[in-house]
């Protein structure tokens, strides 16, 4: 069975939005934060009345945190019109958004205090056009900030992605490598944060784990979010979920519950202060 191309999948998927934030979202740490809040705390050391730019900002969920935060100036960029469909929606006249690929910004240089992004870095084949695009907007000095997923061992999961090997094999689907396997290395992150647009110097990466505890058929819903699954023939989709969640189901402590985790990783970058201009 032929593969669908990485543009037509994330075009097919993102054409019914908030998936991604429906995934994620139930999804806590320590704290009891999502991996949105987690970003949007980083965010506390901003200059007065600044300008917040949300490179593949979604359904805007992350933007409408950062509106509840008091932060006015918010811009938005997307590529799915869907997507930035439902972020007009949610966030009305709060923020310009932009129906734009990130590799190529529509925005003056020197013009955000801050750039985040959430779950987006890791699919992009064009990251290095789309971190020098961060970079010539940002401020000098200021920073970017970003969430993106890491291996992290989990039995829960690891009965997940076990079934969907074997499925995706059997369907006789290649399997799905979006962007570049060198961003899920810290090795490989450092290398790319490098001089000319970022200060290596100063990059913090830091990782962490979200949870989320619920009964099998509670957690199924989550994980058949994924890119991975969303692109299985809907009758191999059946069957993995009965496979699974019967799997799922002998793993249950005595209330019918397990618990379910990530790993992700927090990266946060500034631009050099002086040495280079776009």
């Amino acid at each position: 069975m032929k593969s669908p191309d990485d543009a037509t999948l994330l075009e097919r998927y993102h054409a019914n939005p908030g998936k991604t934030v429906a995934m994620l979202e139930p999804f806590r740490d320590g704290q009891g934060r999502s991996s949105y809040q987690v970003l949007a705390a980083e965010l506390s050391d901003l200059p007065p009345d600044p300008t917040v730019l949300d490179v593949a900002c979604g359904d805007g969920h992350l933007l409408a945190l950062l509106a509840a935060r008091g932060i006015r100036r918010l811009v938005g960029v997307e590529r799915s019109p869907e997507e930035l469909a439902a972020a007009r929606a949610r966030l009305g006249p709060r923020a310009d958004l932009f129906c734009h690929d990130a590799s190529a910004l529509p925005l003056p240089d020197r013009s955000m205090d801050a750039v985040v992004c959430h779950m987006a870095l890791m699919l992009m084949d064009s990251l290095d056009r789309t971190l020098a695009e961060i970079a010539r907007v940002l401020v000098p000095g200021h920073w970017l900030v970003a969430v993106i997923n890491r291996p992290h061992p989990d039995p829960v999961v690891g009965v997940y992605s076990q079934e969907l090997r074997r499925v995706t094999a059997e369907v006789g689907l290649d399997r799905l490598r979006l962007g570049p396997p060198d961003i899920f290395s810290i090795a490989g992150l450092r290398t790319r944060l490098r001089r000319p647009y970022f200060d290596e110097e100063r990059v913090a990466i830091q990782d962490f784990v979200v949870q989320f505890r619920a009964s099998p058929q509670e957690l199924w819903p989550l994980l058949e979010s994924t890119y991975d699954v969303f692109r299985l023939p809907a009758v191999a989709k059946v069957a993995m979920q009965r496979t699974v969640i019967s799997m799922w189901d002998a793993m249950c402590d005595g209330c019918g519950q397990l618990t379910a985790a990530m790993g992700l990783r927090l990266i946060k970058c500034p631009t050099p202060v002086t040495g280079w201009s776009p």
